[in-house]
């Protein structure tokens, strides 16, 4: 059986975010190639920041390589609109999931882009 190496843009976002943030191989991506109604192609590369900086980096990276983006909280969207139709970089915000501040008053919360409903409530 011949490995698979990881590709440039893999590569590079390995350098950023450290090898256990970026999902590459074909294994993993399928996880990442549909959401709960629709589905389509593998995304290129598979992102898990778990900061803003890494966040910042990932854009960056992408506008400069001229790569789609297209970000997912927990998959579980009834359109397709986390699902990688391109190709590209998913960026799974599956591991920025604090709450950052709850306003009672206001009825309103700051979040992560993690953060599923049944947490926060």
């Amino acid at each position: 059986m011949v490995a698979m190496k990881p590709s440039p843009l893999a590569r590079q976002l390995t350098q950023l975010l450290g090898s256990d943030a970026v999902l590459w191989r074909s294994e993993d991506l399928m996880l990442y190639e549909y959401d709960a109604l629709s589905s389509s192609r593998l995304p290129d590369v598979v992102v898990l920041p778990s900061t803003t900086e890494h966040v910042v980096s990932i854009v960056k990276l992408a506008a400069r390589e001229n790569v789609p983006l297209v970000a997912r909280g927990a998959g579980t969207g009834l359109s397709g609109g986390a699902v990688a139709t391109e190709g590209g970089i998913v960026i799974g915000f599956s591991r920025m999931k604090k709450i950052l501040e709850i306003d009672l008053e206001n009825l309103r919360a700051r979040v992560q882009p993690g953060v599923v409903n049944m947490d926060l409530t």
